[in-house]
């Protein structure tokens, strides 16, 4: 089975005036989220609401980011 899989990463800002669509990779062994295509951040933000992962089949799940996992390009999935 393959552990790297292809998914969709949000991130909403302002209270859900922003929601910022991207692809992505996961490797649901390390649970990391990686190689995020296009993301773009608008200005002017007040509020990061939420950041997860849309899984093809339609499941949500969380992202946990660290200071020291922006660095690396690779956020952590919550399971």
């Amino acid at each position: 089975m393959n552990n790297i899989v292809f998914a969709w990463f949000h991130s909403i800002y302002n209270k859900g005036q922003h929601d910022i669509k991207a692809l992505c990779k996961v490797d649901l062994q390390k649970r990391e989220v990686f190689d995020i295509q296009g993301v773009w951040v608008p200005e002017n933000i007040s509020s990061l609401d939420e950041e997860y992962v849309e899984m093809l089949d339609g499941t949500r799940r969380e992202v946990v980011i660290h200071q020291n996992d922006l660095n690396e390009e690779r956020l952590l999935l919550v399971f």
